[in-house]
This record gives C-alpha cells, sequence and structure tokens, in this order.
C-alpha cells in the first residue's frame, strides 16, 4: 500500500475532526534500521510527520509501541535504533500488544537500547502499585514484590508484574508475561519466566536470566553474566580497571540462536566476546 507524507517542525494548524477521532498524545517507543529508517521511510530526531489518511494498526499510518520491551518484537537489538516518540492526532492499537497506529508522529529523542531496556523496566514497574503492605511475594496481575535488605528474595507470580531486590545477595523473580525482575545488590539474580519480560541486574558478579519467548536479560555489573531461552536476547557489559578504578569498555547485545550463543547457558563479555561461563 502506498502513502504519502509530510514533515514539519512547526505546528500544524488542524482541521476541526470529530471529538472521538482527536486522541491525547500518547508517548512511546519506535525502531529504525541502521539508517533511522522504517520500512524504507526516512526519520529523523526532532521531526513530526504527518500520514495523510487514517490510522489503522498494522495496515496505515505510523506505528510505535507504548510498552518499549514489545517493540523488540519487530526490531532486532543488534542492529536496530530506537527512539522516544509521542503520537497524536487519530490514533488506532493493535489488539495483541501494545502497537499504536497515529496519523501523525514526533521523534523526540534518540535512546538507544540502553535507554529502550531501562525504558522497559520502568514502564513495567510503573503498572504496578506498590505499598507497605507488598510481601516477598505476590501471586496476581499487577503485583510487586520489593525487598531491601541483603540475603533477601522478591517474587511475583501474575502477569504485568514486578519484582525488585536492593540488597547484596539477594534475588527477584517473575513467573507471569510482560514483567520484570530487577536487583541492585552485588552477587544477586534476576530471572523471568514470562514472555515479553525483562530480567536486570545492575550489581557486581550478578546474573540475569529469562525463560519466556521475546525477552531479554541485562547484565551491566562487573563480571555480570547473562543467559536466556532459545530466541531471547542478552545484553552484557565489559569492564576494565583496578579496584580503584573501573570504566565500560563495551556494551554488546546478541540474540540466543541455539548455535553461535547456546540456550540457557551463561555468558559473560571478554574483549569484546561473549564467553561460555558456569
Amino acid at each position: 500500500m502506498t502513502t504519502t507524507t509530510t514533515k514539519t517542525k512547526t505546528p500544524r494548524k488542524k482541521k476541526a475532526v470529530d471529538v472521538a477521532e482527536q486522541q491525547t498524545a500518547i508517548i512511546g517507543y519506535k525502531g529504525f534500521d541502521k539508517d533511522m529508517k522504517c520500512r524504507g521511510f526516512q526519520f529523523a530526531v526532532d521531526e513530526t510527520y504527518k500520514h495523510d489518511g487514517t490510522a489503522k494498526a498494522c495496515s496505515s499510518g505510523f506505528h510505535f509501541c507504548e510498552n518499549p520491551l514489545h517493540v523488540l518484537r519487530y526490531y532486532s537489538p543488534s542492529n536496530s535504533r530506537f527512539a522516544l516518540v509521542e503520537g497524536t492526532d487519530q490514533t488506532d492499537r493493535h489488539d495483541e500488544d501494545s502497537k499504536v497506529a497515529c496519523t501523525e508522529l514526533k521523534i523526540k529523542a534518540e535512546i538507544g537500547l540502553k535507554g529502550l531496556i531501562d525504558a522497559g523496566i520502568k514502564f513495567v514497574f510503573s503498572k504496578v502499585t506498590w505499598s507497605k503492605e507488598d510481601t516477598p511475594q505476590t501471586h496476581g496481575n499487577y503485583s510487586a514484590a520489593q525487598t531491601h535488605g541483603n540475603y533477601s528474595a522478591a517474587q511475583t507470580h501474575g502477569n504485568y508484574s514486578a519484582a525488585q531486590t536492593h540488597g547484596n545477595y539477594s534475588a527477584a523473580q517473575t513467573h507471569g508475561n510482560d514483567s520484570a525482575a530487577q536487583t541492585h545488590g552485588n552477587y544477586s539474580a534476576a530471572q523471568t519466566h514470562g514472555n515479553y519480560s525483562a530480567a536486570q541486574t545492575h550489581g557486581n558478579y550478578s546474573a540475569a536470566q529469562t525463560h519466556g519467548n521475546d525477552s531479554i536479560a541485562v547484565s551491566t555489573g562487573i563480571k555480570g553474566k547473562a543467559a536466556g531461552s532459545l530466541g531471547n536476547w542478552i545484553v552484557l557489559a565489559e569492564w576494565k580497571g583496578t579496584n580503584s578504578r573501573w570504566e565500560i569498555v563495551s556494551v554488546q547485545s546478541v540474540k540466543v540462536d541455539g548455535e553461535t550463543i547456546k540456550a540457557d547457558t551463561f555468558y559473560q563479555l571478554e574483549s569484546g566476546l561473549f564467553v561460555e561461563v558456569q
């Protein structure tokens, strides 16, 4: 299907439309190829694009996802670019995920893979309600489990849930889809079992692991390791230095293809290469 589009940096004088068609701006995330193109259409940061026609999810208009992690269904982490966007004017939503089609799209800022993953974690955590009554283990959807002490564990079983720990030697685990497990302490572990989920660790000597489809495991601490099921992605950081000063020299992602990168096997990043570890 051929469509025509225009772009502008100045406010556009809009014609009167039906109230049902005029929708509030939606903040989301979009993927592009290495040239900042999507399906052959050239985009640029700080530009606004107008689709001449109606918006129909998966059919017409400009597309993006409200859930940052859903962008990875359409664009590979290894060779894509990612941006924060804003969709306005007439919009239409996809029934199967958070994809949105719109007739006006602004590319607000390029955020990179790390920015997309961080946004994905925040998106999931924003959907749950944290309270003093939260316990280390929850079973309902949109649930949250959080701990702050060392040697602690937080676990959730519902969809769209979040488990988070801040102490050393701790574990965060989720079992539902569209969930996030995150740890901040050293020697800790974050693990997810549901689809479209993210496991992330920030502490040193920690591990991130995913088991569901279309999920991502991120370990950015010193000597961190990550593992994923077949088809998942792992992201690792490599550090160099001494005990007094460490700096990141490389951050890389790779898909678990079952051949070059084995499924359910932990890897570390050494000299820019993914190396299998225990």
